[in-house]
């Protein structure tokens, strides 16, 4: 025991120290300064993950002190959801055993839309229908290796057939339960199988009250005829008035008459036995052209001669000579047994002229030749005002303010005289037959007249006025004819 501690405790030989030769001193790059890379044991091993045929991911860790961990990729997340730990992760993760993994690859459900459309009058119903094909992925198993990168094969899926059930459960929705397509028509559709629209639905129209004329003698209808008092002119038959029905169901109320149907009746034809037979009320002749019926009184007169002042004659006219230098005007038939001499003719019906016809003018359409003179004479009565409005500014500069009414009229009378004209032409024309004028254009044209005639404008602005007031006319509507004075009568 001694003898061992002695040698434990007693103190060392000290021995001389040996300093080694110094190293040669060499620079130190970069690289040499960092750690060198371990180099893998033969006991060193990667982890893996791989995804079984049933969409699991598996993970094992890696094994030795210098092995790598496994990577899960999730690049796309449009077509697959990956949650680790409860996150979801997109782009890459490292993973390890311990990791719950779950993997879902998307899908897109089919669809198959079904829509009713009702039109805003409620008369007509389309059917839209949509199909959308659905996708399904499915995720693809692989091998265990140190990177799993998710990928999906996709398959498509076919949506399902529009049925006849659900068209008609969306009809009902719609409110839609009348005039309905047949169901061959609809199932024809439907077994396409693909997307459009197909009208479902129409409602009924009215049927409005009219009536079909049998004519007497229905050759002659090209022209006129004569007939006695009490003659039967034709046999009416009438149709009574049938209301519609929309799509869902409402009752659409039938107008009285068909608009461009109804047969306008003239104080020369009568209705007898309830309405269904036309007979002559006089002697005359008839016209049955344009929806109108009547018997009118025909004037013979030897011939028309020079004068200033157009004639005007109302219903049918025969003219045994010449027409010469004047304006007539005929608001029936005209026959000419002579000819027609530097004149002008406007005929409301129909004209014959036996003889020649040199240097004249034969108008057809009494309303429409009366219109378009109208629109002539207005414009040539605002352009006369515009040039009286300058000469009434130097009027007024010469300091004749007081007496600028008896000047304007003075001077009207001997340089405008193209705006009297046109007035005096009015003044006539207001007169003649079977005429519905503006009310506008009328009481713009008297006031006019009227107001120039007695001197009573007495500023710029009492004659700007007035001409602003005839360019605002609406021209288009100034007049119309009726139809020989005929008052109108359903048929």
């Amino acid at each position: 025991m001694e003898r061992w501690f002695w040698r434990r405790w007693q103190k060392p030989r000290r021995l001389p120290m040996v300093i080694p030769d110094p190293l040669p001193l060499t620079p130190i790059t970069k690289s040499e300064n960092m750690a060198p890379s371990p180099t893998p044991s033969p006991a060193d091993k990667e982890g893996s993950v791989w995804l079984d045929g049933a969409g699991r991911v598996h993970v094992t860790n890696p094994q030795g002190e210098h092995g790598r961990f496994a990577v899960l990729s999730a690049a796309d997340a449009d077509q697959v959801t990956v949650l680790v730990n409860g996150r979801s992760v997109v782009g890459e993760r490292v993973v390890e055993e311990s990791d719950h993994i779950v993997v879902r690859a998307h899908m897109r459900a089919p669809s198959a839309q079904v829509r009713v459309e009702v039109s805003e009058n409620e008369m007509l119903a389309t059917l839209h229908v949509a199909y959308q094909r659905g996708e399904r992925r499915v995720l693809q198993p692989t091998v265990p290796g140190p990177r799993l990168v998710l990928t999906t094969v996709s398959f498509p899926i076919d949506p399902p057939r529009v049925t006849v059930a659900q068209v008609r459960t969306e009809l009902l929705r719609a409110g839609v339960i009348s005039g309905t397509v047949a169901t061959r028509e609809l199932q024809t559709f439907l077994d396409r199988g693909e997307s459009g629209s197909l009208v479902i639905a129409r409602g009924t129209d009215p049927h409005p009250g009219a009536g079909s004329v049998e004519w007497i003698d229905d050759k002659r209808l090209d022209g006129s005829w004569m007939v006695e008092t009490g003659a039967i002119l034709a046999h009416r038959r009438p149709h009574p008035a049938r209301p519609g029905t929309t799509v869902t169901g409402k009752t659409v109320a039938a107008p009285a008459i068909a608009p461009g149907r109804q047969m306008r009746l003239g104080p020369g034809v009568a209705l007898m036995t309830h309405g269904t037979k036309l007979v002559a009320a006089r002697s005359g002749y008839v016209i049955a052209q344009d929806g109108i019926v009547d018997v009118v009184d025909a004037m013979v007169i030897p011939e028309v001669t020079s004068a200033p002042d157009p004639l005007v004659l109302d219903g049918d006219v025969t003219v045994e000579g010449h027409i010469s230098r004047r304006l007539v005007i005929v608001t029936g038939n005209l026959v000419i047994k002579g000819g027609i001499r530097e004149a002008e003719v406007v005929v409301g019906g129909n004209v014959e002229v036996k003889g020649t016809v040199s240097d004249a003018a034969v108008f057809l359409g009494y309303g429409r030749y009366v219109q378009k003179r109208a629109e002539q004479h207005v414009g040539r009565i605002i352009d006369g005002l515009y040039d009286l409005e300058v000469t009434a500014e130097e009027l007024l500069k010469g300091g004749g303010r007081s007496r600028f009414p008896l000047l304007l009229q003075q001077v009207i009378a001997t340089k405008f005289t193209d705006i009297l004209e046109s007035l005096d032409w009015f003044k006539g024309a207001l007169t003649w037959p079977h005429l519905n004028w503006s009310d506008a254009l009328v009481r713009s044209i008297q006031e006019l007249k009227d107001r120039l005639d007695q001197g009573q404008i007495d500023s710029m602005a009492e004659l700007v006025a007035l001409r602003t007031q005839l360019e605002y006319l609406e021209m288009d509507r100034a007049v119309e004819a009726r139809p020989m004075g005929h008052r109108p009568m359903p048929c």
